[in-house]
């Protein structure tokens, strides 16, 4: 009789355990799918965002060139053109001239309190050249240069490199509009 009863459970038991493990493994692939739809939703935000990045990109590229074609179309004297085409430099070479002064006046200055002073010897002329470089050529001075040179040079490398990279860059150049109107 108990063998009847146990056999009994036992077969009760048996029949509820495939639809336990039937339950957890349901579980399990819901929370699989569940991560992939999270997975799937987060590369399509991602991907929504690359695209939107892209075409605003060529927007620009679109815009850059409707603007440079537009100032290819303008004519101007030669007055006019010349004038135009000398803007930059004249800025660049004004600034640069007023910084180059109000370095040598700094450099001038110290060398007098210097000077007049500690009385300038050989013997101090070392340490008076370390200040007085230190004092000329600061940090901000040094990324100024560094500035200037990658405004005026480095577009050039830039775009050295680029065209060794990229056989198809030369099409994506940006020219000078001043250079252009002056071959016509």
């Amino acid at each position: 009789m108990l063998l009847t009863v146990f056999t009994t459970l036992l077969g009760i038991f048996s029949s509820i355990i495939p639809s336990v493990l039937n339950y957890f493994t349901r579980k399990q692939e819901i929370k699989y799918e569940l991560e992939l739809a999270t997975l799937k939703i987060n590369a399509a935000i991602q991907g929504i965002k690359v695209e939107a990045a892209l075409a605003e990109g060529s927007d620009l590229i679109k815009e850059g060139e409707s603007l440079r074609s537009h100032d290819l179309a303008i004519t101007y004297s030669s007055t006019l053109e010349t004038l135009r085409a000398s803007v930059r430099p004249v800025i660049t070479y004004t600034f640069f001239l007023l910084f180059l002064a109000i370095k040598v006046t700094a450099a001038i200055v110290i060398f007098k309190s210097a000077w007049s002073d500690a009385g300038l010897t050989i013997e101090n002329a070392k340490a008076f050249a370390t200040i007085l470089v230190q004092t000329v050529f600061d940090d901000a001075t040094t990324a100024i240069f560094g500035t200037l040179v990658g405004y005026w040079f480095g577009s050039r490398s830039m775009t050295k490199m680029w065209e060794l990279t990229d056989p198809n860059a030369a099409a994506y150049r940006v020219t000078d509009v001043s250079v252009k109107a002056k071959k016509r």
